[in-house]
């Protein structure tokens, strides 16, 4: 072969696994088992979210936080397919749903995201989401103040809208909406379609961390979480469960949405963003112990139909 013919071939080769990385990192999602920017997080914790957790985990220092947390779950490859949502203020149910239904589109037919004028835009999960939203407003559930309604009535849009949109996505997908348990252990509606209704929360994380290795999508609403205005909830993707070794039942969820770096929220700011926001830690009986306000209401499993 002829030299030149080497030297093209080789920045051919280059070109394409930097460009292959751009798309990738421009996605803003970490990979499995990199976890540290969670142990960043909790570094930053103040006293009274430290003390909080010390009254059930009085060992629970910050350096032994950071050396018990391991992942339990992950989205797989979340980081490759999830693709960053333009969220309008308060669009925090249709960014969740297109994340979800564009990861679902993305890995069906093996495309990533694409890059366009410098950015990654997400076409499919895109379109998903400004469709939930429009659909949401059609049915009186969606305005400036956020959506409102029930999580069954956002399935239904979003079974609305996913039929419609079947041939871009390129297989139907059926959605299960669930109570996330109860202190108790009890259900406070019955409200799950055709999968059991997790009674307790381990169960409940047995079902969500299954749900992300097998590629399917999970998304929460958190009730009086941040970044969707004066409904006082948020919506978004589930992303990762952690665990903490020796914390008997401590564990961490994060999600992801329009957020930024510095860990705000980048809903309305006109660019298609993906950051794992959240980590909110629980003890075995669902108690939020680093935001205290903070209670799981309900959560979706969504995947293809056979």
């Amino acid at each position: 072969m002829k030299p030149f013919l080497y030297f093209f071939l080789i920045i051919l080769f280059a070109f394409l696994g930097l460009s292959t990385s751009f798309v990738l990192a421009q996605t803003g999602l970490k990979s499995s088992g990199d976890i540290q920017h969670l142990k960043d997080k909790i570094n930053k914790y103040d006293a009274t979210q430290l003390a909080a957790i010390q009254q059930l985990y009085p060992n629970a220092t910050l350096k032994a936080l950071n050396d018990a947390m391991q992942e339990v779950a992950f989205l797989k490859d979340g980081e490759k397919y999830v693709p960053p949502i333009n969220e309008p203020d308060n669009g925090c149910v249709g960014g969740g749903i297109g994340r979800g239904v564009g990861y679902l589109g993305n890995m069906s037919r093996g495309e990533d995201v694409v890059v366009v004028d410098d950015s990654v835009t997400p076409e499919l999960g895109q379109n998903i989401a400004d469709e939930i939203l429009k659909k949401l407003k059609e049915k009186g559930l969606f305005d400036d103040d956020g959506a409102g309604g029930k999580p069954t009535q956002w399935a239904e849009a979003k079974r609305e809208v996913t039929h419609e949109k079947e041939r871009q996505i390129g297989r139907d997908i059926e959605t299960y909406v669930f109570d996330f348990p109860t202190v108790s252990g009890t259900s406070s509606t019955s409200v799950s379609t055709n999968y059991t209704q997790p009674t307790n929360i381990q169960s409940a994380l047995d079902m969500i961390g299954k749900a992300l290795k097998n590629r399917h999508v999970v998304e929460f609403r958190i009730n009086n979480g941040t970044g969707c205005g004066t409904t006082s909830f948020h919506f978004a993707l589930a992303y990762r469960i952690v665990e903490f070794k020796g914390f008997d039942g401590l564990y961490g969820l994060s999600f992801v949405d329009d957020g930024k770096q510095d860990g705000t929220t980048g809903q309305g700011d006109d660019k298609p963003e993906n950051y794992e926001r959240g980590l909110y830690l629980f003890d075995k009986n669902g108690n939020c112990l680093n935001a205290p306000k903070v209670k799981i209401s309900h959560f979706f499993v969504e995947k293809f139909k056979k």
